[in-house]
């Protein structure tokens, strides 16, 4: 039961950084520094997303892994706040969608991670990982080729 808890808060903090990166107010982007804001905001980003995975595969921690993946977020919000005036535009709805798919991708293996104990598997899991982004882009890359 314990596991379905953790999947079940791993799904309502995806849903809600999504509803926290819709929501952002349109005078955000105007009163936010792009640079500052960015900078900041991927620094949360990829410090957490390590972190993530240090709870997963060395600690073994899930509270750990859940309060890494809240900072993952607030540092996605801050990344994308100085392009808050976009929101609501096809070609900004598409790279969400496909950014929150690797979101969910790089969420699913670091929870993977959690539970095997083979470090040879988790590198395959990783593997796994870049072959999805990949996967996500190539397919994002021929939609915009479409319309050529």
């Amino acid at each position: 039961m314990y596991h379905v808890v953790l999947i079940l808060l791993a799904a309502i903090l995806m849903y809600l950084g999504w509803q926290l990166v819709h929501c952002a107010p349109r005078s955000l982007s105007m009163l936010l520094p792009k640079k500052l804001t960015f900078t900041v905001g991927f620094t949360l980003f990829i410090l957490a997303l390590f972190l993530a995975f240090c709870s997963a595969f060395v600690l073994g921690s899930p509270d750990g892994i859940l309060a890494c993946f809240v900072q993952v977020y607030v540092g996605l919000w801050f990344m994308l706040a100085s392009s808050a005036s976009q929101r609501g535009s096809y070609e900004d709805e598409r790279m969400l969608k496909r950014l929150f798919a690797m979101l969910g991708a790089i969420m699913v293996v670091i929870i993977a991670t959690l539970y095997v104990p083979d470090p040879k598997v988790v590198a395959l899991f990783n593997l796994l990982l870049v072959t999805t982004g990949f996967w996500i882009t190539t397919n994002y890359l021929q939609i915009l080729d479409r319309g050529r």
